[in-house]
């Protein structure tokens, strides 16, 4: 009772009480088993056909699901095609957090950072991916550019602190990150083969020589 006095007081006097927040609720496994089912047969069809030939249906037969299912969790071509485009992006921010987490010494990390662009970048999936729809993979880079700009300067800044240190004056992190991120994408539309040298190594030999 005392409490309800108290409740109805404060709500006189202008003061009103938010409810208590509720938890959030946890995923659903067999949604995101059956979007990540979806994904999948999006990356093949599109693969197989190209973003105009593929549709709905040819995902959801791919996927091996009801349209209607698939309708339940995308209302549309263009609501598919957004959330597949997070879902590229959170599975590649995974593995490279993955991929250079472990290493904290500067060379090290720099060199994990590059290898896993490099050999991302080198795949037959990201190669295959350009060619067959490369309106949409060429759209992907112009939305992605200052996100994946953002991540090379967080990703690297304790290798570019390690570079100020060493020149003794501090230099641009937002400036070389996106360098080293035109310099990756130049290297999808215009691949050069070097020899056999990988993309690590040569961004390495650039670093050190710039050093």
């Amino acid at each position: 009772m005392a409490a309800l006095a108290k409740r109805a007081s404060m709500e006189q006097v202008g003061i009103r009480l938010r409810p208590p927040a509720r938890p959030a609720r946890r995923p659903d496994p067999r949604a995101v088993a059956t979007k990540d089912r979806i994904f999948e047969a999006t990356t093949r069809v599109m693969h197989r056909v190209g973003l105009e030939g593929m549709s709905i249906q040819d995902i959801a037969i791919e996927a091996g699901v009801a349209r209607g299912t698939l309708y339940r969790y995308f209302s549309s071509k263009a609501a598919l095609l957004d959330a597949y485009t997070e879902y590229m992006r959170s599975r590649f921010d995974a593995s490279l957090k993955a991929a250079i987490d472990p290493h904290q010494d500067a060379e090290a990390r720099l060199e994990a950072f590059l290898g896993f662009f490099g050999t991302y970048l080198d795949s037959e999936q990201a190669r295959s991916f350009l060619e067959a729809e490369p309106e949409f993979a060429l759209g992907y880079f112009r939305r992605s550019f200052g996100d994946g700009v953002g991540k090379a300067r967080d990703a690297l800044g304790p290798v570019f602190d390690h570079w100020s240190a060493e020149l003794g004056r501090p230099l641009d992190h937002d400036m070389l990150a996106e360098l080293i991120m035109r310099f990756l994408i130049s290297h999808v539309l215009v691949p050069v083969p070097h020899g056999g040298e990988g993309l690590a190594s040569r961004l390495m030999k650039m670093v050190r020589q710039l050093a």
